[in-house]
This record gives C-alpha cells, sequence and structure tokens, in this order.
C-alpha cells in the first residue's frame, strides 16, 4: 500500500541519517503526487541528483501538505512530529512520527 511506503521511506531516510551516510542529514518531502527522500538540511537546499522519487495516485489525499519531515545526522531526530493522514478510495492509513523518532502505523 502507498500507506506502507510512505512509512518504509521515511524509516529509510531516518536510518541513512542515523548511519551518518555521506556525513548528512536525511528527509522526506510529501506532496499529493508524490513523496521524495532527499538528501539535505532541507527540500530547497538537497543535492537533487540524489533524490528518490516515488509518485502517488491522483486517488491518494494526504492532509495538510506539503510536508518535509528531515532527521538529524547521526541522531535521526524528525523536525516535525505528529500524525500524517492518507486517504483514498482502497487504502487508509495513518503514520505517527513522535519527538523521539519513532514511526508507527497508528
Amino acid at each position: 500500500t502507498h500507506t506502507q511506503g510512505i512509512l518504509q521511506t521515511l524509516r529509510l531516510a531516518q536510518g541513512k541519517a542515523m548511519g551518518v551516510e555521506s556525513d548528512s542529514s536525511f528527509g522526506v518531502y510529501l506532496t499529493n503526487q508524490s513523496y521524495i527522500l532527499f538528501q539535505g538540511v532541507s527540500f530547497a537546499t538537497r543535492n537533487f541528483q540524489d533524490d528518490e522519487v516515488f509518485d502517488l495516485p491522483p486517488s491518494i489525499t494526504i492532509q495538510d501538505l506539503p510536508k518535509e519531515i528531515i532527521f538529524s545526522k547521526s541522531e535521526g531526530k524528525p523536525n516535525w512530529t505528529g500524525n500524517i493522514m492518507l486517504s483514498s478510495d482502497d487504502d487508509n492509513g495513518v503514520i505517527n512520527i513522535n519527538e523521539v523518532g519513532r514511526i508507527n502505523l497508528e
């Protein structure tokens, strides 16, 4: 499902940041069209050649977008906490990110 894909991508970004891969922070940028795994301290200043883009179908809606969730280098702490709410005809889900960086399906 798309909820699982976003969840896995958030965890991957956090793992890359904690692994100090490329000595950098990593993040995920969410829109209703796609979600993008990126390297850097912000989406605007990222190294865009390393972007991994995952397209979303038009039927998916994510509340309160766009969202930019960045995990700090080595600690993996998120710059944003709360719920990411996804809905579509056949896939509804809530991903929660807490202040210590735990990422779970609700």
